[in-house]
């Protein structure tokens, strides 16, 4: 069974055959910036610390406890295909899928601008890789099969976020005091514990 990652080497280092850079990696960590709250103000961004991979023209973010490595084939938390990226102020970087959702990322260390900039070139880079994927196959992204790597994860993930959220809302509403929902939690606590009992082998 082939893993994402050598999935995505296979697909960059045969599919397109044309004069534009090759075998771009770069790699450190960063915090993803997300908005989950569906405010605009920045007090409602949330960061997330994450191990970022840029190879060729597909970034993928990895959690901050499952670092890729020589020895583990880790599977990312998101990848997509970077369609157009820039540079923001203070280790700011945007990207977007060829879908147009966009990513924030912070670098880790916001005043090393020679990490900003080789990210952000790297970025630049790895757009033109996916604009002439798109250009060779003449292929939409509306086209694209089910399991393209170019599809990315980013749109699904925010998909399930909120999809979860909202079930938490939803779920919080049906207790209109705070003494209902204290009465709740002991109960849900005592009923987990003797099904797991009652599971237990003996």
């Amino acid at each position: 069974m082939l893993s994402l990652s050598s999935t995505i080497s296979t697909v960059s280092s045969t599919q397109i055959a044309s004069p534009l850079p090759q075998g771009i990696r770069v790699q450190g960590w960063m915090y993803w910036a997300r908005n989950e709250d569906g405010k605009d103000d920045a007090s409602a961004l949330r960061y997330t610390k994450v191990y970022a991979v840029l190879r060729n023209e597909f970034l993928l973010l990895y959690r901050n406890d499952q670092r890729p490595s020589q020895d583990v084939r880790a599977q990312p938390l998101v990848h997509i295909a970077v369609a157009s990226s820039w540079r923001g102020v203070d280790g700011v970087l945007h990207v977007e899928d060829p879908y147009g959702e966009e990513m924030e990322l912070h670098l880790y260390e916001r005043e090393d601008y020679e990490t900003s900039r080789v990210w952000g070139d790297a970025l630049e880079q790895a757009s033109e890789l996916t604009h002439a994927h798109f250009s060779h196959f003449d292929v939409k992204v509306e086209e694209l099969s089910r399991g393209s790597v170019y599809r990315g994860t980013l749109h699904d993930f925010r998909l399930e976020r909120e999809s979860t959220i909202r079930r938490s809302v939803t779920h919080m509403k049906k207790f209109k005091t705070w003494s209902s929902l204290r009465k709740f939690i002991p109960a849900r606590i005592s009923s987990r514990i003797k099904h797991s009992r009652s599971s237990t082998p003996r």
